[in-house]
């Protein structure tokens, strides 16, 4: 497989968009791993999007996407919040559109990863896959299934995107792997495929929106999101996150990009000092006075969050102090702002129970009248 070990490749794909080869390997049956709950589409097509007031989007076939036990990007952290989100009154489960096999939801999954990766990069994701997987790197790992959970994955976003722009319901999409590092030629940082970037040029090319905001409050630094942002204007990109993290390029000085459209906020962690870290003082006082009057003035018609959740305290890898009911805050503050044209997408946090109740506390808000 050919990997590219630049940390922050800016380069885009342009190309025909044409239906990939590599789809064929996802046109089969993909059951969850042995020893998960059955899980039924029927179950998750019960739950029509005009009664609920969020639209949850998961497919336990992610379980088949797991490495060694003690690894931290494992099943858990999806089923957990699964089990807990689905007894909760106004959240509709639903599985994404692709996890049936539908041709032309594969087909719009195909060309909105087109749009973001190189096409020779997908085909080796795929061929990784097929081979029965291996390491790109000490921590990023791919199986057999690898392929065909990040195309499900890929769907998931992209029907929360449909969810909150055609139907005005607010929808959170339960993936994993995260997707955030994922460069337009390379998988880093437990990611494959940018899903965020890949939802939002959908939401532009595909369902004709002007303006697409992204948010990233995952503890690190979204290299792979920021990389297609820069380069078109009709995105704007924000990412709040851990100073000194990987991928170790989100620095604030190397913000901006040619339609200075990108903004990298820092945090300082609280191994500095200060409880820096915390919630009441550096990460709200940047969430409210920058992140959100920037993206507010973009006027956006949708919001589009990397909802990773390693910014927790009980988080094993970061350092900063968040606390799970401080992801009801800043939900709160998104609806305010956006109003139910925000999607939101898992990408990191590894502590199971934690970052389950932080995605339940970040629904909380838009489940109110």
């Amino acid at each position: 497989m050919r990997v590219v070990a630049c940390l922050s490749c800016y380069a885009l794909l342009h190309c025909s968009r044409s239906r990939s080869a590599a789809l064929a390997f996802v046109q089969r049956p993909l059951e969850p791993a042995a020893g998960a709950r059955a899980w039924k589409h029927a179950h998750y097509a019960s739950a029509d999007p005009s009664d609920c007031r969020v639209k949850v989007i998961y497919d336990e076939s992610h379980t088949r996407h797991a490495a060694r036990s003690d690894h931290s990007e494992c099943p858990a952290r999806a089923t957990v919040a699964a089990d807990l989100l689905q007894g909760v009154a106004g959240i509709g489960m639903v599985a994404p559109a692709a996890a049936s096999g539908d041709a032309d939801a594969l087909d719009k999954v195909m060309r909105a990863l087109h749009r973001v990766h190189k096409d020779w990069y997908i085909e080796d994701i795929a061929a990784m896959s097929r081979r029965g997987g291996g390491n790109v790197d000490f921590d990023t790992y791919v199986t057999k299934d690898t392929y065909d959970v990040c195309v499900r994955a890929t769907s998931a976003w992209l029907d929360a995107v449909d969810s909150a722009v055609t139907h005005g319901t607010p929808a959170f999409a339960l993936t994993r792997p995260p997707g955030h590092h994922a460069t337009p030629m390379a998988a880093m940082g437990f990611c494959f495929f940018n899903f965020a970037g890949a939802a939002a040029m959908y939401a532009l090319d595909e369902l004709g929106l002007e303006r697409v905001a992204l948010l990233d409050f995952d503890v690190h630094f979204g290299n792979g999101v920021a990389a297609v942002a820069r380069q078109d204007a009709r995105l704007r990109y924000c990412s709040l996150h851990e100073a000194g993290s990987f991928p170790f390029t989100g620095t604030e000085e190397l913000a901006g990009g040619p339609h200075k459209n990108l903004r990298q906020l820092e945090v300082q962690p609280q191994y500095f000092g200060g409880g820096k870290g915390t919630w009441a003082e550096s990460y709200e006082k940047r969430f409210k006075e920058e992140a959100l009057p920037w993206l507010v003035e973009f006027d956006p018609q949708l919001l589009i969050v990397s909802a990773g959740y390693d910014a927790l305290e009980a988080d094993p890898l970061a350092t900063l102090t968040m606390q799970p009911e401080n992801y009801r805050e800043i939900a709160q503050l998104l609806r305010g702002a956006f109003g139910n044209k925000v999607v939101f997408g898992l990408e990191g946090g590894y502590a199971v129970e934690e970052t389950a109740c932080a995605i339940h506390m970040t629904l909380q808000p838009f489940l109110e009248p």
